[in-house]
């Protein structure tokens, strides 16, 4: 008669009983609602900060960007990449997005400057460059700007993009 969330927990606190060096957990946030997913994040940064080590599956990336410190990512039984956080979310930045009334111009001098670009609507134009460099290029293009803002992708993006490019090795 427990909900999902409650046998969740119930699980979890049976894994603890004997408290192991290491926890193995397959999709533990599944059916917690947020404060749920809160304590479980706390539970587990806790208890790694113990010294303990938590490996965990899971298909929410989102939520693991909130628990994990190291990601290792797993593609039809093949390894893909093992990486920090914090270089899985370097790779969800796409770069900056220019709003200009000359895009093609735009695009012109960042490609002089040695910068990819791309003109993916009418006014807009993208590019792979830190938000520094791009104002830099911008201004000097001697464009008019109306918009620069950084362009973001999910980590769900990301896993995609990396299992993707594994399935043509």
């Amino acid at each position: 008669g427990f909900s999902l969330g409650m046998r969740q927990r119930l699980g979890l606190a049976a894994a603890l009983l004997g408290d192991p060096e290491a926890l193995i957990l397959d999709e533990p946030a599944n059916g917690l609602d947020p404060a749920g997913m809160r304590w479980l994040r706390g539970l587990l940064r806790s208890y790694a900060g113990r010294g303990r080590a938590v490996f965990i599956s899971s298909h929410l990336l989102d939520e693991v960007a909130h628990i994990a410190d190291q990601v290792v990512v797993i593609n039809q039984g093949r390894f893909v990449v093992h990486a920090s956080i914090e270089e899985l979310l370097a790779l969800a930045s796409g770069g900056m997005r220019i709003t200009t009334p000359e895009p093609e111009r735009m695009r012109e001098a960042f490609q002089r400057a040695g910068i990819e670009a791309l003109q993916p609507s009418a006014s807009d134009v993208v590019v792979r460059a830190r938000a520094e460099r791009a104002w830099e290029v911008a201004v000097h293009s001697g464009v008019m700007v109306k918009g620069l803002r950084e362009e973001t992708r999910s980590l769900e993006e990301v896993f995609f993009e990396l299992t993707e490019s594994s399935q043509e090795v």
